[in-house]
């Protein structure tokens, strides 16, 4: 999984609910084993997209939504 290190407030990742320490496990179904997982399908991805974000949160699995955004210029 990938550790979540930092969530900017008004962020998508915020909105979605993420919070520093989670760890994402899969994304959409397929497994994150490590950050260029994770990457690999953020590429893919556009702006408007929802993934479907599977994280361990103190023990407990806990599902959230992160509705892409466009990166501020």
């Amino acid at each position: 999984g990938v550790i979540v290190s930092d969530v900017k407030p008004e962020s998508p990742g915020s909105r979605a609910g993420f919070k520093p320490g989670d760890i994402i496990v899969a994304v959409n179904g397929e497994q994150i084993a490590n950050e260029d997982t994770f990457n690999s399908i953020l590429v893919d991805a556009k702006p408007g997209d929802v993934l479907h974000a599977k994280i361990l949160r103190d023990r407990r699995t806990v599902t959230v939504d992160l509705k892409l955004e466009r990166r501020p210029a």
